[in-house]
Parts: C-alpha cells; structure tokens; sequence
C-alpha cells in the first residue's frame, strides 16, 4: 500500500469513476463522518412516525417504547431482507410516513374505546 502525505490525503478528489462504482471505498477520513451521517438519518426516518403516532394519541410511556423499539426491529429485519434476499435492487427499506394519518386515527380510536372498536369495515 503506498504512503501519501497528509497534504495529499486531504485534497483527496473523486474521479468520475467514483460516482458509479457502487464498489467504490472512500477514505476513511470521509467514509466515517458519512457513516455517522447515515446512522442518523436511517434513525431520525425510522423514529419520526412512531414518534408523530404517539404523540397524536397520546399514549402511554409504554406505547411510546414499544412503537420506538418495533420500528428499529422491523427496519433492521428489512435491511436483512435488502442486503440479503434482493442483493442491490436499490430499494429503501423504511417506515411509510404517508400512512401515519390512517395510524393515528386508529390509534385514537383504540385508546377511546379499548376492546370494543369494530374493525369488520
């Protein structure tokens, strides 16, 4: 592996080859503060809805961790699913924020009426 100079590592720059090569490793120095950004983000998406969700029906403190705890599981089992059954289909497993309305109405009506919500329609 050949030395550079930290002058040279910093003026790192990417060539056009770069930005189709889905193999392609950036430099540690980039890679790490990407990774860090992609955590987040995959994070705050996967949250938000729970986090919208329980605050509209203002469940309980346990509600809350359970929503929490159940969109982190269920984002990792569709990452599994992604990285191991679809290989680089490029599709972006997630929560769906377009469906948080419907969620919140149901929620609502569950915790107004308990058991006895009629969902046969």
């Amino acid at each position: 592996m050949p030395e550079h100079t930290v002058s040279e590592i910093l003026t790192h720059e990417h060539s056009k080859a770069h930005l189709t090569d889905v193999n392609y490793m950036p430099p540690l120095f980039e890679a790490v503060p990407l990774g860090i950004q992609h955590v987040l983000a995959m994070f705050v998406g996967n949250v938000t809805p729970a986090l919208i969700i329980a605050s509209a029906i203002n469940a309980p403190d346990e509600m809350r961790v359970f929503l929490f705890q159940s969109a982190m599981f269920v984002a990792g089992i569709a990452t599994l699913v992604q990285t191991s059954v679809l290989g680089r289909s490029g599709l972006i497993p997630g929560a769906i924020v377009v469906s948080v309305l419907n969620l919140v109405l149901s929620g609502k009506e569950i915790i107004d009426h308990g058991d006895d919500v009629d969902v046969s329609h």
